[in-house]
This record gives C-alpha cells, sequence and structure tokens, in this order.
C-alpha cells in the first residue's frame, strides 16, 4: 500500500529544531537566572549558530517579497546569530562550518582555505572572535554556508536602507562607480519580459532564448 508522504520545506524543519534548542535554553535560564547567553553550554551555541543560519540559507522570499515586519524581524533574527558567533573561538567556529578545501584564490583574487587560516590566525585560534571581528570573519570565510549567510545579510540590509528611503546597496555601488544598471519587467498583457535601462528610462527588449534540438 503506497503512504503519501508530506515533505516540509527545509526552512521550517530547521527553525523547528532552532525552536526546540531555544525551549531548552529558556528552561536552563530559568533554572539559572544570573546565566548569561555567552556562558551558555558550548553545544547550545552551535547549534543555535547552526540551525539558525541553515534556516536563514534555505529560506524561499515571499514573491510579494518581505514586509516591513518580516524585515525587522529577520534582521533581529540576523543579529542573534552574528552575536552568538562572536561567543565562539575561530577553533570552535571551524567545528560548525569547515573551512572548503579551496586552494587556489590566489590565482582567482578570491578567499580560499589560506586566505581564511591566514584572517584566523591574525584574531587569534583560541580567543572568542569577538562583536568586532564577527562580520570580518563573516567577509573572510571561505564556506559555502557561511558565503550565502552573508549574502542574504547584505541583501537584508539593501532591503532596509530601500525601506527608508535609499537606493539599495548594489545600486548605491553603481551609481558611485558610474555604472547603468538595468532592471527587468513583465508585460502584464502579453507576459514578455523586457528591460528598462534606469538612467534613460528606455525599454530594451530581451531577445527570445534559442531552443536547442538534441538529435540522436
Amino acid at each position: 500500500m503506497l503512504r503519501v508522504v508530506t515533505c516540509k520545506p527545509m526552512s521550517e524543519l530547521y527553525y523547528n529544531a532552532l525552536l526546540n534548542t531555544a525551549k531548552k535554553m529558556s528552561v536552563l535560564f530559568e533554572k539559572n537566572p544570573e546565566l548569561k547567553e555567552i556562558d551558555l553550554p558550548q553545544w547550545y551555541i552551535k547549534q543555535i549558530i547552526f540551525y539558525g543560519m541553515k534556516a536563514v540559507n534555505s529560506q524561499v522570499k515571499p514573491e510579494t517579497g518581505y514586509t516591513e515586519e518580516m524585515l525587522k524581524t529577520r534582521f533581529e533574527f540576523f543579529n542573534l546569530i552574528i552575536n552568538y558567533i562572536s561567543f565562539l573561538t575561530p577553533t570552535e567556529f571551524i567545528t560548525i562550518f569547515p573551512i572548503d578545501k579551496t586552494f587556489d584564490g590566489d590565482k582567482c583574487e578570491t578567499k580560499d582555505y589560506f586566505s581564511t587560516m591566514e584572517f584566523l590566525i591574525k584574531i587569534r585560534m583560541d580567543e572568542p572572535i569577538g562583536e568586532e571581528n564577527t562580520l570580518n570573519l563573516l567577509w573572510s570565510y571561505c564556506n559555502w554556508n557561511v558565503r550565502y549567510f552573508n549574502v542574504n545579510f547584505i541583501s537584508l540590509m539593501s532591503d532596509l536602507r530601500q525601506l527608508d528611503g535609499q537606493t539599495g546597496i548594489m545600486e548605491q555601488w553603481a551609481d558611485d562607480n558610474g555604472i547603468t544598471l538595468n532592471s527587468l519587467h513583465t508585460d502584464p498583457t502579453t507576459g514578455l519580459e523586457y528591460m528598462i535601462n534606469n538612467d534613460t528610462h528606455r525599454s530594451i527588449p530581451i531577445k527570445s532564448k534559442a531552443i536547442l534540438e538534441v538529435v540522436t
């Protein structure tokens, strides 16, 4: 007999795991009112970081975009994870998200295993990362999960800027460097996509994609 199994989104599974950890921490705080977050058992801190980072990385942005309330909630959540990262030492952080075994960063001028280790040694492997180094660590760390988390955080900061009536981070960078950006639009009647030059506001047609047929 076949049984239909409904799979939950990965983000929901990670959020549920995070919630379970938070409940255990809540009980711990109730038993120890003077306990500070930085003095929590290490496995709690590591679970918050792991499940939290996995949850935001696997979350799918709503088709209508994030509301103001959702953006502010995401900002608080990102800050929570970043704050917990600051409690750990680089040696401890590596056990959560190991450094990618990429060794040719010097050829492509990108971060790799060696550049990451150079940064970690600079801030000292066995001392807490600290608030002053956490954002630099996220930027310098060679690991897919950490890199994607950092991209999501920058995207969030850009959305918050636009919420305040400012230009997004990418738009500001392009403007500072004299680069013209095009925005993608869809004709509601025909469903065809077209580009708009953000400087001239003229439309730019998109050429239809060629369809390749496999010949056997």
